[in-house]
């Protein structure tokens, strides 16, 4: 069987409610909302896995990132993206603190998902920290005046590698497994 995974970094209940005030504010636009529930940091994409290969994933998540060190997520603003070409997703972009754990964090997943044979040996891209609080409904958002400056932050200390159903009315989200990060001096469980 086949499952569509992906590494997330989800988000607490505060910061998802402020962000939804936004989706509010902009309701006007031409942009399919993202829900509430599924706003979450895609950390990595894997795309479609296979029973055996979630079996490897889990395992070497599981050994890899609880010894990885908590940080904390910066958010910064609401912008159109990608960067590149026509914007057509509204974004919430985020900085790690320390700046490095971010690409730490990248790294490990990576080596995760190579370990089972999902990720091509020498691929490598950064982590663009961004949350997708929308998508167009047309072919891009140029002229559309959406933007904010975010000054909300939350401690990463788990990270979920999440399974993608998708639908006709969405996508549906579900956690397949949380990990901890740095499980030894954790006093509170992620999930």
């Amino acid at each position: 069987m086949l499952h569509r995974l992906f590494f997330a970094i989800n988000i607490p209940d505060d910061i998802r409610t402020e962000l939804v005030k936004y989706q509010e504010k902009w309701r006007r636009y031409p942009v399919r909302w993202t829900k509430p529930e599924n706003l979450h940091f895609t950390a990595l994409f894997l795309g479609n896995v296979d029973d055996e290969q979630l079996i490897i994933l889990r395992q070497k998540a599981r050994g890899m990132l609880n010894s990885f060190r908590p940080f904390a997520l910066k958010l910064t603003e609401i912008t159109l993206g990608p960067p590149q070409g026509l914007a057509n997703m509204v974004w919430a972009t985020a900085v790690a603190d320390p700046e490095p754990a971010a690409a730490d964090l990248s790294d490990a997943l990576f080596q995760i998902a190579r370990a089972a044979k999902i990720a091509p040996p020498n691929e490598t891209r950064p982590l663009q920290l961004h949350l997708t609080l929308g998508r167009a409904k047309g072919p891009h958002l140029k002229g559309v005046p959406i933007a904010a400056t975010l000054e909300a932050a939350f401690a990463v200390d788990c990270v979920d590698l999440m399974e993608s159903t998708l639908r006709e009315d969405g996508p549906r989200y579900r956690v397949v497994a949380s990990y901890n990060l740095y499980e030894n001096i954790r006093t509170r469980r992620c999930g």
